[in-house]
C-alpha cells in the first residue's frame, strides 16, 4: 500500500469509524479514480448477501474518497458531504465486493476544483459502480458538495 492509500485508509477509519467495522479498504488511488473494497462477512444480511446499506455506503465512499484525495492541499480545506444519493441494486452480492467511480471526466473534476477555489463551494455528480465476482451488482449516483470550513 502506498502512502496516499495509507493516508486515505487511516483517515476514513479514524473519521468515519463504521468503515473499519465494515472492513472497507482503499485499493487504488489516482487523481481521477479510486477503488475501495469491502468484505462480505461484516456486511452480510439475513439472506447471506451484502446488506443494501453497506453497498450504498461503499459506493458513496468511492466518490467521497476521490474528492478527499483531490482536495488535499486546498486552502481552505473543504468539508465534503453528499447532498443526494440514489443506489440501484441489480444483483445480490454474495462475496467480497468493490466500488469505483465511473464518470471521472478530467474536465468536470478540474471545474469542480476551480469552482471551489473561487467560490468556497462546489457541487459534482459522481456515478459509482459496485462489482462482485466481475459483475456489476449496483450503480450509484451521488451529488457531492464541497464547502469551505470557517477559519479558526
Amino acid at each position: 500500500m502506498d502512502s496516499v492509500q495509507t493516508f486515505l485508509q487511516e483517515y476514513i477509519h479514524e473519521h468515519i469509524p463504521i468503515t473499519q467495522d465494515m472492513a472497507i479498504a482503499v485499493q487504488t488511488v489516482t487523481p481521477q479514480s479510486i477503488t475501495v473494497t469491502a468484505q462480505l462477512a461484516p456486511n452480510i444480511n439475513h439472506r447471506q448477501s451484502a446488506f443494501g446499506g453497506s453497498i450504498s455506503t461503499l459506493a458513496i465512499l468511492a466518490g467521497w474518497i476521490l474528492l478527499k484525495h483531490r482536495s488535499r492541499g486546498m486552502s481552505p480545506a473543504p468539508t465534503l458531504v453528499i447532498q443526494e444519493s440514489t443506489t440501484k441494486f441489480l444483483k445480490p452480492i454474495t462475496a467480497d465486493y468493490s466500488a469505483y467511480v465511473t464518470n471521472t471526466d478530467a474536465a468536470a473534476l478540474e471545474k469542480f476544483d476551480r469552482t471551489y477555489q473561487r467560490h468556497g463551494k462546489a457541487r459534482l455528480l459522481l456515478k459509482s459502480q459496485v462489482d462482485c465476482d466481475g459483475e456489476c451488482c449496483a450503480v450509484h449516483e451521488g451529488l457531492f458538495v464541497a464547502i469551505a470550513r470557517p477559519q479558526a
